[in-house]
């Protein structure tokens, strides 16, 4: 259902911009299924630090986590009896 809801926003004249929190690789696939390369769509990963025109693949906007914050992000949800759900 929602695929088809957004083939037809688009068909109607819509640009769609998909928000993930996960990086765009993983979801190429989706954006394929629903034409935003065809309809000119964003996908807007890691909830907006990297915007990625499906056109062209092409970066629009890029902001990264520093470095030294990578070990607290792994560390602190070991103190929480959490394991973290992050790639290195």
């Amino acid at each position: 259902m929602t695929k088809q809801a957004l083939i037809q926003a688009q068909a109607a004249g819509s640009t769609c911009r998909i928000g993930i929190w996960t990086t765009y690789i993983r979801h190429r696939p989706f954006s394929r299924r629903v034409k935003l390369k065809e309809n000119g769509g964003f996908i807007l990963a890691f909830n907006g630090g990297k915007i990625i025109d499906c056109t062209n693949n092409e970066v629009l906007f890029e902001q990264k986590l520093d470095e030294q914050l990578m070990p607290i992000l792994f560390q602190k949800p070991k103190s929480w009896n959490r394991n973290p759900n992050l790639s290195r």
